[in-house]
């Protein structure tokens, strides 16, 4: 996502930042600008940019990012690599994003190991409800949802 802020009195004009950000890492960055401590279950997968906007720090400790399309087909980038989970067909297909931002040649069969981690990853975050430290949340209700193709439905109770 690319982003750009205005803000003369706090943020220095020209600079950039190379690092996967997402929207809902708006939610955290402004409680930070406000001062305001979220609350455990708020905002569970948003990390503020405050101090990169600032200038204090080069990059954020950021958990991987988790997409999720219109069909319900579940996705994670972390750093150049995104691994999309083919939903309820099954398989995966990895893009390099630093190569190939169309997503043109898929790579998974080049690269199993980092299928396995990315699924690791992503199978973690769903588990715990979210992606930032604190205690786990429960995603909507306690079912299992099909999309979740990967993850077997005893391992989410």
């Amino acid at each position: 996502m690319d982003a750009f802020v205005r803000w003369p009195a706090s943020i220095k004009a020209g600079q950039t930042v190379d690092q996967t950000i997402c929207q809902t890492d708006v939610f955290a960055t402004l409680a930070d600008m406000l001062n305001v401590e979220l609350p455990p279950n708020a905002a569970e997968d948003s990390f503020s940019l405050l101090p990169q906007l600032r200038g204090e720090a080069a990059s954020i400790d950021r958990a991987p990012v988790i997409h999720h399309d219109i069909g319900g087909r579940f996705a994670i980038r972390d750093g150049r690599w995104k691994l999309i989970m083919k939903g309820e067909s099954g398989g995966f297909e990895l893009y390099d994003m630093e190569n190939d931002v169309q997503e043109t040649k898929d790579l998974a069969k080049q690269h199993p190991e980092v299928v396995e981690l990315l699924t690791k990853k992503i199978t973690d975050i769903v588990k715990r409800g979210r992606s930032t430290p604190g205690p786990d949340q429960k995603n909507d209700g306690d079912a299992w949802w099909k999309q979740l193709s990967w993850i077997q439905a005893s391992e989410m109770k």
